[in-house]
């Protein structure tokens, strides 16, 4: 079995350092893999949201025999300092890996490589769907807040954030997150342009919560159209004010296909079918 490094320069903190590389390093270690995170001896080193400084640790990891996958989740190429970083590391690598199919799409403008896509897992714990009623959540990185501003003077909107939440909302911690959820119906996920590339993780967390998503249209809520409202927040809101008896059957049949697509489980056997291949 191979030794695994993943490399992140963030922390728990972050959902791509939890989602790219916590969870999938532990499902990998019960398939009998050794992994272990920003440092040790690696047959595989796996580089999930590089900076500059990577690029020198990965061409001499490389130059040692180690195996280089690059796995990127956010679209930064016209960055002015990201881009060129992350170009440079997916020319580096020996394979790359993508969240998303949109994210593989613009991946493939920087290399002819094969691009595998492996999605997110879900992180939150199940509950019992609880979606009839009018309490809204909104919960993100505070880069994305602009997406939700407008509807911010909703009286049942509680706003989760960070990092400085700023007045009008909750200062997010992941235990701040998932309390704040239990105590809401419907989770609003308002679109920033720019972000087509972005995974479904937060619609599977609703879900998990039993909460009743509604989203403005993005091309990873394509395929949970039967499981919550994909079609734009306004009619959303006002179809679920509607139809509020039927918001936790639906949210039930949305927990069984997050289940069965993206658990720990599953996304770790991706991981580790695509370890194996390379």
């Amino acid at each position: 079995m191979p030794n695994i490094v993943f490399v992140h320069r963030g922390g728990f903190n972050m959902a791509s350092y939890r989602t790219r590389c916590h969870t999938p390093g532990g499902e990998l270690e019960k398939y009998g893999h050794t992994v272990s995170f920003n440092g040790g001896d690696a047959h595989v080193c796996i580089f999930t949201k590089p900076y500059r400084e990577d690029l020198a640790v990965a061409e001499k990891a490389k130059k040692n025999g180690c195996v280089i996958v690059t796995d990127i989740g956010d679209d930064h190429f016209n960055h002015v300092e990201l881009g060129p970083v992350y170009a440079k590391m997916i020319e580096i690598a020996d394979f790359v890996v993508a969240p998303t199919r949109v994210m593989q799409v613009r991946m493939s403008e920087f290399t002819d490589k094969d691009i595998t896509v492996i999605p997110d897992p879900y992180e939150m714990e199940l509950q019992e769907p609880h979606a009839e009623g009018e309490k809204l959540i909104w919960f993100g990185h505070k880069a994305n807040l602009e997406s939700v501003r407008r509807y911010m003077k909703l009286p049942n909107l509680t706003v989760v954030t960070g990092p400085e939440a700023g007045e009008g909302c909750i200062e997010w911690d992941f235990e701040t997150q998932f309390e704040e959820m239990k105590k809401a119906n419907i989770s609003i996920l308002p679109t920033t342009p720019g972000n087509e590339h972005r995974s479904p993780h937060r619609l599977c967390d609703s879900l998990r919560m039993g909460l009743f998503p509604i989203c403005d249209p993005h091309p990873a809520y394509k395929e949970f159209k039967d499981v919550a409202w994909t079609g734009g927040m306004d009619t959303g809101l006002r179809w679920a004010r509607h139809f509020q008896d039927e918001l936790n059957d639906i949210v039930l049949e949305g927990q069984a296909y997050v289940e069965k697509h993206f658990s720990p489980e599953e996304v770790g056997r991706q991981w580790n079918d695509f370890v194996e291949s390379i």
